[in-house]
């Protein structure tokens, strides 16, 4: 990955402690090493809240009530919290779900078992945006 800027902390977000270690594992390699995990949406809303989140990486399915939109929209309430890169990971092949998620903000959706090469891909491509955003934010004074 390369180093234009600090690599942002991660939140990762799965009910399954095995997928929050593979995708852990698949990010330290990648040279990330502020990486948080939950477990829930209420949890997940409280380090999204913290100001200390740069990028979320979510299960689409978290809880049997709850899914990853519901935390994309809690991300949406916040102006701050609206321009953190969110990326979902499922493991289910609904082409509708992905596309409400992205119309709602989201800025990827991959399968789950997560390539390393694909999860770097689009990690690498929301930092991308997240810095150019950023940069464009400062020069118009936003």
């Amino acid at each position: 990955m390369t180093k234009l800027h600090k690599l942002p902390s991660v939140l990762i977000v799965d009910d399954l402690a095995t997928s929050r270690r593979i995708m852990r594992d698949m990010l330290e390699e990648m040279g990330f090493s502020e990486i948080f995990e939950s477990s829930d949406c209420t949890t997940a809303a409280q380090y999204i809240n913290s100001g200390k989140i740069g990028i979320v990486i979510c299960d689409y399915a978290i809880e049997a009530n709850k899914t990853g939109v519901d935390l994309l929209r809690l991300t949406q309430q916040t102006e701050n919290s609206k321009k953190i890169p969110f990326l979902f990971v499922s493991g289910r092949a609904d082409i509708s779900a992905a596309e409400g998620a992205i119309r709602l903000g989201a800025s990827a959706w991959m399968m789950k078992p997560a390539s390393y090469p694909e999860l770097r891909c689009k990690v690498s491509e929301m930092i991308e945006k997240s810095y150019l955003s950023n940069r464009e934010d400062e020069d118009y004074g936003r």
